[in-house]
């Protein structure tokens, strides 16, 4: 187990929907390529917790310890919110292809984005398991799966954002193919590499993944 500090701290959490609904997690501390999972059926309050901690989702009552990189989390809706949502921390939802334009094609959006070479941008896709990246950069997103398009929302937070330190993904195995003979980013349970994803929490339906 990793000596290095805490990237996260989530203690006595309680993310609340009205007086008669709400999700707990007592405890969860991920140090530097640490990855933990949600487990639990459809509907338990995975997705809920994973964004309601981060106050992405209003109207929530959210009560307990919150610490990034040793610091509490902000309110949200400020500027310090924005600016920790737009820097160290990024979420992948489930539906990646929503956050693609569908009349674009990928490489253009990347390009676009995050202002990158194209060497940088092959080199991003390759490191995450897409090895005929010339393809993916030349598709739309309606031509790519949903474990593709998941990676390039991967792929463009890592080309974007230098101090990435946590990023949390919905469902990942829904999408993301493991592939045993991938290095970097694609190698592990979720096809994500802990050496990308520094701290991974991940909602998931299956429960081979929980803590690693």
């Amino acid at each position: 187990m990793s000596t290095a500090d805490p990237i996260l701290e989530l203690r006595d959490l309680r993310v609340a929907r009205g007086a008669d609904w709400s999700v707990k997690l007592p405890e969860l501390e991920l140090r530097p390529r640490e990855t933990a999972a949600l487990v639990g059926p459809s509907g338990c309050g995975k997705t809920t917790l994973l964004l309601g901690w981060t106050g992405l989702l209003p109207g929530l009552s959210i009560t307990g310890e919150r610490r990034v990189l040793g610091a509490n989390w902000p309110v949200a809706d400020t500027s310090r919110w924005h600016e920790m949502l737009a820097g160290p921390v990024t979420i992948l939802l489930q539906d990646a292809k929503a956050a693609l334009d569908p009349l674009q094609r990928v490489g253009v959006q990347i390009a676009t984005v995050t202002d990158s070479s194209l060497e940088d941008r092959r080199q991003a896709l390759g490191s995450l398991g897409l090895d005929d990246a010339d393809r993916i950069l030349h598709s739309y997103p309606h031509e790519l799966s949903g474990g593709q398009a998941q990676k390039i929302l991967l792929a463009i937070a890592w080309l974007l954002i230098e101090d990435l330190r946590v990023v949390e993904a919905e469902d990942p195995e829904g999408h993301l193919e493991t592939n045993p003979e991938a290095s970097g980013p694609a190698r592990s349970s979720s096809a994500m590499s802990l050496g990308v994803a520094k701290t991974l929490p991940i909602s998931t339906k299956s429960p081979p993944l929980s803590r690693r």
